[in-house]
């Protein structure tokens, strides 16, 4: 009976410990996944001919807007009298284009037309238009 008990004791013992190593071993797989997750990706090499080739063609897309929007414009103006509205754009106001790479450095003053900042500096409305 003493045999019997030791035994299977013995065997309790190695199946205890064939289910702690296998524990540890699915906790420290888990812990390789979830660190292998939070890797960032690697971005992938650029090849520079497709990029150059994108370039040119965003630049030729945009050329091509600005033409049409041009001609759509001059075909406008030469159908219709000319107004204040198109009087005051022709004596030095412009319109700016989307044009990428940076701004020039130095300082810029915005003015908008549609607020009045004299309100901010405590003073009354000016009619500077």
């Amino acid at each position: 009976l003493v045999i019997i008990c030791i035994v299977t004791g013995l065997f309790g013992l190695v199946v205890a410990g064939l289910c702690w190593y296998r524990l540890q071993k699915e906790v420290r797989r888990t812990q390789k996944m979830a660190y292998e997750g939070n890797k960032q990706p690697v971005p992938q090499p650029l090849d520079w001919k497709i990029v150059g080739k994108l370039q040119r063609h965003h630049y030729q897309h945009q050329k091509n807007v600005l033409q049409a929007t041009e001609e759509d414009k001059s075909e406008a103006q030469a159908g219709q009298v000319s107004t204040d509205s198109e009087m005051d754009n022709e004596s030095g106001a412009y319109t700016v284009y989307e044009c990428p790479g940076l701004a020039p450095s130095g300082e810029m003053e915005i003015h908008n037309p549609l607020f009045d900042n004299s309100v901010l500096r405590g003073g009354r409305p000016s009619k500077e238009d």
